[in-house]
């Protein structure tokens, strides 16, 4: 695990990448805001926590470390020994969690406890959804405060573009940055990044708050071919997957989350309800 402190004094927020090793975008992030640090106008905590599996581009070393908190610093599982040493690291610290998902190129923000400041955290990052996972339970955000996001396409280009952009408006929420185009001034430059004013890897400006998704359950099979569209909803009766050549049709209405064809062993993905807009609530 590589830990940097930025900034003076004992930081209070922290910005973790790569709890999955096949999900680089967020190091871009971290190592745009180490060489971009002098913007910030307090000390923030960058972690890049499975470097074993960053190196192997692989999902995990032993196991999915997103899967094993609380973790155990006996274990003779690589994920389970980290799981237990970054709660460690981030005991007491509010936490943006950067991932990168196979399941829309659209980004969005995840919490695991929908708490007011973790609502406010995620509508700050100016994803258009917001999904409440509470359902499913364990991982690093039942175990601290903060949020997570999905920052795109895994691998992508895109996906590390918007990873900084939304750790910039995570650092002005918590009161870091004046604003997050105090520290985006050379994001478009950045190696690694795509400087074209149409990219996919900006992430514009929001005028209206975030849809609150929250999962209800699981939905299709391993092996179904997802048809539909995640945040989209599929009215009763309507196909939302194939299996074998033939239709798959929801029961009664939902709306696709984290849904996709080759995104899960055991499932094709999860229903959720459509909560409603967010406020724009205060991160405070």
């Amino acid at each position: 695990m590589r830990v940097h402190d930025i900034g003076d004094g004992a930081p209070a927020h922290a910005v973790v990448a790569c709890l999955h090793g096949d999900e680089p975008c967020g190091v871009r992030a971290v190592d745009y805001v180490r060489d971009h640090q002098t913007a910030l106008t307090g000390p923030v905590r960058l972690v890049v926590a499975n470097e074993r599996a960053l190196a192997a581009d692989s999902r995990g070393v032993d196991e999915d470390l997103n899967r094993v908190f609380p973790g155990d610093p006996a274990a003779d599982s690589h994920e389970s020994r980290l799981a237990a040493e970054l709660l460690d690291t981030l005991d007491g610290l509010t936490v943006l969690d950067l991932h990168s998902t196979v399941s829309s190129a659209e980004p969005f923000a995840v919490v695991g406890r929908p708490t007011d400041r973790s609502l406010a955290l995620a509508a700050a990052t100016g994803t258009e959804s917001v999904v409440d996972a509470s359902y499913l339970g364990g991982g690093l955000l039942a175990h601290v405060d903060g949020v997570a996001v999905e920052c795109g396409r895994q691998g992508s280009t895109a996906a590390g573009g918007v990873a900084v952009r939304v750790t910039a408006r995570f650092l002005a929420a918590v009161g870091l940055l004046e604003a997050p185009d105090d520290l985006l001034a050379g994001a478009d430059t950045a190696p690694g990044f795509v400087p074209t004013g149409a990219s996919a890897h900006r992430l514009p400006p929001r005028d209206t708050p975030p849809v609150l998704f929250r999962i209800v359950g699981p939905a299709g099979e391993p092996n179904d071919v997802f048809v539909a569209e995640n945040f989209t909803r599929v009215a009763a009766g309507e196909p939302f997957a194939r299996r074998d050549g033939e239709p798959v049709t929801a029961s009664e209405p939902f709306s696709p989350v984290l849904m996709s064809t080759d995104g899960y062993a055991d499932k094709l993905g999860y229903r959720g309800t459509r909560v409603g807009r967010l406020d724009t609530p205060t991160t405070e």
